[in-house]
């Protein structure tokens, strides 16, 4: 956004990406340890005295609303308490921890409807929808309909329970029986454990890449297939939309709203991926939803709706406790 300076603040390890990219005027590494990273933002803010922070993920918000003097924009990314494998009492006080944080977010940023009515329910004074788009599309992913394309079965992310690598595996195992002429590909890197249980069941897993090997390997698959537990809404899929592939993902929240293609087992997922590969139709048809979603994603749109949010952000708060 030209009308910004941006100013990123994150772990060393994840500013590779954006050192590369150029994107931002300045970037801050955070070390590690919850208190050493709240003393390093504290005195990053002091010097750069921002005049709003935008605050990616639970714990980047719980760092901003602790330290920040200025507004804080908090986008979760999907509130942890929703995750499924958490005990029923860590998910209750999570989300108490949210509704403590609540009063002190000038805006919370939903990217989808789900998102939108939890912030409301947890007291988000103003809560507005953001739409997400693709972090590939520049690069030209988008391949012909007529284009060949290996019979491999993509999934990108980082390798950890939330994006569920074991019921990857899982729908790799079974195909690998009943439909031996697919491949399945991880892109991403996490957990070793989680790492060899996708190796185990024969799924390639290439480690972190860059922008433009991401978007190769999206050019060179044929399904996008996300399984993550729970989720905002993720930008893979929108980089699978923007590069034509048929998507097919779990039933959660996330997807509310959409006509992809759910599934809840790994018996399922092959069903969905045995009429992919037999039925024409049903391969075009997965496609048009597709393009439908990245059609309905666009940079310009997102743009706008950045620069409201952060106007709202940067007036008096006076006054604007009502707005949803």
């Amino acid at each position: 956004m030209p009308d910004v300076t941006h100013m990123l603040v994150a772990p060393s390890s994840e500013l590779k990406i954006a050192r590369a990219e150029g994107t931002f005027a300045s970037l801050h590494a955070l070390p590690d340890g919850h208190l050493s990273r709240l003393r390093t933002l504290k005195a990053v803010l002091a010097a750069l005295e921002p005049d709003l922070v935008h605050a990616h993920s639970s714990l980047a918000g719980v760092y901003a609303r602790l330290v920040a003097q200025c507004p804080v924009v908090y986008q979760p990314h999907c509130f942890k308490f929703t995750d499924p494998s958490l005990s029923r009492l860590r998910a209750l006080a999570i989300r108490a921890v949210e509704m403590c944080f609540a009063r002190r977010t000038r805006v919370t940023v939903a990217l989808t409807p789900h998102e939108e009515r939890t912030a409301a329910e947890l007291g988000a004074s103003v809560v507005a929808r953001l739409t997400n788009v693709p972090s590939t599309v520049h690069l030209g992913t988008d391949v012909p309909a007529e284009a060949p394309r290996p019979r491999v079965v993509t999934m990108i992310g980082r390798v950890t329970e939330q994006k569920d690598p074991r019921f990857f595996a899982d729908i790799a195992a079974l195909a690998r029986v009943e439909l031996p002429e697919l491949r399945f590909r991880w892109v991403g890197a996490g957990e070793d454990e989680l790492e060899r249980a996708l190796s185990d069941a024969e799924v390639e897993v290439t480690g972190w890449l860059d922008p433009a090997r991401v978007a190769g390997s999206l050019r060179e698959s044929w399904v996008y297939m996300h399984t993550a537990s729970y989720e905002g809404f993720p930008l893979a899929v929108l980089d699978a939309a923007a590069a034509g592939l048929p998507i097919v993902v779990r039933p959660i929240d996330a997807f509310d709203g959409t006509t992809l293609r759910r599934v809840g087992s790994a018996a399922q997922a092959v069903e969905v991926l045995r009429r992919l590969v037999y039925e024409e139709d049903e391969y075009a048809s997965a496609k048009r939803i597709s393009r439908d979603l990245a059609d309905s994603a666009t940079p310009v749109k997102q743009r706008d709706q950045l620069l409201s949010i952060y106007e709202i952000a940067v007036r008096p708060a006076v006054g604007i406790g009502g707005a949803r």
